[in-house]
């Protein structure tokens, strides 16, 4: 009778379904990746290119040289005026301009 309190006692101590079933978790520290943008009115067309999906080799060119002839863009959807990048492009993809880029 006495090892029978014993194991309820421990089943209620732990509950029985996390006792019997549980194993020891070890959480990992969270680390987070610092990124540093890219600054669009500097950075040279081999650095703009492929850095997001739709952006490559002729757009990066375009996109230096549209801020060549016309100055530092001031926001993104300045992006619409170069030539082969749309509005509808600079909307969709809006997030990923933001996050991969700088305008400063």
């Amino acid at each position: 009778m006495s090892a029978r309190l014993s194991i309820a006692a421990l089943l209620l101590c732990f509950g029985c379904n996390s006792f019997a079933t549980s194993k020891p978790t070890i959480e990992k520290p969270v680390i987070k990746q610092i990124v540093k943008k890219i600054n669009i009115n500097t950075a040279p067309p081999k650095v703009l290119s492929g850095k997001i999906k739709g952006i490559g080799k002729k757009r990066a060119e375009a996109i230096v040289a549209y801020r060549e002839a016309h100055g530092a863009y001031s926001n993104f959807e300045e992006l619409a005026k170069v030539k082969g990048i749309s509005k509808r492009f600079v909307k969709a993809n809006r997030k990923q301009l933001t996050e991969v880029f700088t305008l400063k």
